[in-house]
């Protein structure tokens, strides 16, 4: 049985949303093995239309930031290209983003200055990372 304080992470990210979590209890003795923040992540993960989206979302924001670095750009620009009703599209786009930003591809701004914490509120605009 591991304890709380051999675990040698108290927070990683979820592997579908890319936001962080911390450890629970009732995780202790499984905490290696969790992957997800949430069980709509982990849902979310086995659905194929959601997977295709992200990797369509994931290709075009890689062009796009290319095409205007060095300036920045909305992810809503991004899924406003591929789909005509985007809306539901933004926020597989904010953890495409998440991911590229963890990958060190891209930088997640708000007002102009690079996010620190992941789970962030609010605006973001994007940019190629230098």
């Amino acid at each position: 049985m591991a304890s709380r304080e051999s675990t040698s992470e108290l927070s990683k990210n979820c592997q579908w949303c890319y936001r962080p979590f911390e450890f629970r209890k009732k995780w202790e003795d499984v905490w290696e093995q969790v992957k997800f923040c949430s069980d709509q992540c982990r849902n979310d993960s086995k659905n194929k239309k959601k997977i295709l989206n992200r990797e369509q979302i994931e290709a075009a924001v890689m062009e796009m930031t290319k095409a205007r670095s060095p300036k920045s750009l909305c992810p809503s620009e991004v899924v406003r290209q591929l789909f005509e009703d985007w809306r539901p599209e933004m926020e597989p786009a904010r953890q495409v983003c998440r991911k590229l930003h963890i990958e060190q591809k891209i930088v997640i701004t708000q007002k102009e200055v690079p996010i620190k914490e992941l789970n962030f509120i609010g605006p973001i605009r994007i940019k190629l990372k230098k």
